[in-house]
Order: C-alpha cells, then sequence, then structure tokens
C-alpha cells in the first residue's frame, strides 16, 4: 500500500474489485499507458479512481487502473459513487472531454521546465518526451497587441468565428430598415457585439454569466420576460445559442404581436450534435414538432431534418402572432450540427397596407 498516497489509503480496495467500462468511449493506447506507469512509479496513487457503488464499473481513471494492474499492484484507491445510468455515462464522458479543453501557457511552461535540475530529475517524469518539449517551446512567439491598440472594443477571440457565420449576419444587417438598436442574446464575450456596435447607434447585450460589457446579467428567458418591453423599438435581434434557442423563440414572438416595424432575425441552434449522436429530446418543446414528450432518437431522419424543424418553428410561430417571414440565408456549419440562419421579419397588418 505504500505506492499509494497516504490520505488515500483508508479509501484503498482490492484492484480485483473494480471492473474497467467496457464501453469507455476514450482508449489508452500503449504510449499513454506507459506514461502513467511511470507516473504511478515516480509519485505512486495521488487520486481516487472513481468507481460506480452498484455495478462496480470505473466512471473515471479507466487507464490509471489499467496501468496499476500492469504493475501488480494488488491495491488502488477508490471513490464510490450512486449514480444512474445516464449519470455515469455523461460523467464518463465528462472526465474525458474536459481535460481535452485544457491547453498550454507556454511561457509558463517554459519556465517551469526551466526551473527544473535535470541532473538529478528525470525529465521524462513530466510526461514529456525531449522532442515534445522541444517542439512545445518552439510555438512559443512574441505576443502582438495590435488588434488591441488599432481596434475600437477589441474583444479577444473575435478572430475565431466562424468566417461564413459573420459574413451571413453582415449580409442579414444589410437588410435592416434602421440601424438603431439590436439585440444581442446569448452574447458571450461579444464577439458578434464587437461588429455590431460598428453598425448600430446602440446594441444591448445580454448573457446568463457577466461577461465585461454585457448590459443585462441574467438568462435570455428572464430578460424577454422583464425588459423586452422596453426595447421594442429593436430593428434586429440575434439568438446567439449554442444549444438551441427554441423555448426563447417561442416566449420572444408571443410578447411581440403588437409590434409594427419589420425587423432582422438571427438564429444559432446547435441542436444537431444531440440528433447526430441520437439523444433523447423533446421536438415539440423545442420546435412545436409532434407530441409533447421525450423521444429518443433512433436514426439519421431527424438529424437530416435539422433544417425542416427550424423552419417550421419559425413558420408557426409567425403564423401564430401575425408576421411573415422572408429567409436571407442559411448556413449548416460546424460539420453539419449546427445551424446559423436569417430571416426577414414582417408584421402581417403592415404587408397587407402595401
Amino acid at each position: 500500500m505504500a505506492q499509494i498516497a497516504e490520505q488515500l489509503r483508508t479509501l484503498a480496495v482490492s484492484i480485483d474489485k473494480i471492473t474497467p467500462d467496457p464501453k469507455n468511449a476514450r482508449v489508452h493506447p500503449e504510449l499513454n499507458i506507459n506514461a502513467i506507469k511511470k507516473s504511478l512509479e515516480v509519485y505512486g496513487q495521488r487520486k481516487p479512481i472513481v468507481v460506480n457503488r452498484n455495478t462496480g464499473i470505473i466512471e473515471a481513471g479507466n487507464g490509471l487502473y489499467e496501468a496499476a494492474k500492469a504493475l501488480g499492484w494488488q491495491e488502488i484507491a477508490v471513490v464510490y459513487v450512486n449514480d444512474d445510468k445516464d449519470t455515469a455515462a455523461s460523467y464518463g464522458l465528462m472526465d474525458n472531454k474536459s481535460a481535452l479543453l485544457a491547453d498550454w501557457d507556454l511561457p509558463n511552461l517554459r519556465e517551469i521546465l526551466g526551473d527544473l535540475d535535470t541532473r538529478t530529475f528525470d525529465i521524462s517524469s513530466t510526461g514529456f518526451t525531449n522532442k515534445e518539449i522541444e517542439e512545445l517551446l518552439n510555438q512559443i512567439t512574441p505576443v502582438h497587441s495590435m488588434s488591441s491598440q488599432i481596434s475600437r472594443g477589441y474583444v479577444a477571440g473575435i478572430e475565431e468565428i466562424d468566417p461564413l457565420k459573420l459574413a451571413y449576419r453582415l449580409e442579414s444587417i444589410c437588410h435592416c430598415h434602421r440601424r438603431n438598436l439590436a439585440l444581442d442574446l446569448f452574447s458571450g464575450q461579444g464577439r458578434l457585439s464587437f461588429w455590431y456596435k460598428r453598425l448600430f447607434g446602440n446594441v444591448i447585450r445580454v448573457d446568463r454569466e457577466n461577461y465585461d460589457g454585457v448590459d443585462y446579467y441574467q438568462k435570455a428567458e428572464d430578460f424577454l420576460s422583464t425588459h423586452l418591453k422596453e426595447f421594442m423599438d429593436f430593428d434586429f435581434i440575434d439568438f446567439d445559442d449554442e444549444g438551441c434557442p427554441g423555448k426563447e423563440l417561442q416566449l420572444f414572438f408571443s410578447l411581440i404581436s403588437g409590434k409594427k416595424e419589420p425587423f432582422i432575425l438571427c438564429l444559432t441552434d446547435g441542436m444537431g450534435l444531440a440528433l447526430k449522436v441520437r439523444g433523447k429530446v423533446n421536438l415539440y418543446d423545442k420546435y412545436l414538432l409532434g407530441e409533447n414528450e421525450i423521444i429518443k432518437i433512433k436514426d439519421d431522419s431527424q438529424y437530416r431534418d435539422f433544417d425542416q424543424y427550424i423552419k417550421h418553428l419559425i413558420d408557426n410561430l409567425c403564423n401564430m402572432y401575425g408576421f411573415n417571414n422572408k429567409i436571407i440565408n442559411w448556413y449548416r456549419g460546424a460539420d453539419g450540427n449546427v445551424i446559423y440562419a436569417g430571416f426577414e421579419i414582417t408584421p402581417k397588418i403592415l404587408q397587407s397596407r402595401t
């Protein structure tokens, strides 16, 4: 048990009492297992494996288990959880995915590696080979701040916007009858607002996260319910949701039935991924389709029809609340998982007069 950190020894169980996840979506090639083995040999076990108490199956730590087994360990520290099937599966995915979302701060990495005394410390104990360290350090380049110096209101990451998404958003703005007021829901860090502020007299930013420059720090549905009435003279509104803005769109249309001026509506809908992986969804709740119930996606037909779901929702909302709509642009990006669309929305009473 000496290989387990002292504070974890009370959690030690026989390694034969737990089972690796047979459906683990993250594979551990030999190179990965060898790196974990090296870590266990040098540092021992410093964090427990997460195991489902009901099944004995590992939810997080399959690679560590495999490496410990290969080293001939008899015991391993374990934390037990009482997750149901769906929670266990989603936690396992999140545990694997979250590590991939991290990135290296290369200047700090260089400083840390430079402080190591390689005369007494084996550099391979960091998990890096000499070649990998060299390649990482070669990526370090001087930081240029030209954009922040010359661009009014520069927002970090604006260069990362899908160029076609941005182009279509700007095309939609060209159809605005006026450019006095834009509402940017799901504004995030303000990458689209960076451009909107150059084109509109006023931009109202809304996000549930308190990013710098957000005007209303709340969920989009809360803003719509409590503040939309203050901004009914808007000319442009953007539902730039990474998930599905279906419920917010339904609430929005229910609140603007008295609006007399045309406006431009843009949206982002990332529901395609849930349809692609055949998850569980309520299509009525989001798109006013079918019965109001959660269904399991069984084949690829829903993914193929993703475009039609959004068009169905906009058509129905316009018919329900007295509007006509015209598609300005439609772009299915992110490998087909996300739809970016722009609509010209016109009150029927206004069109009847013309």
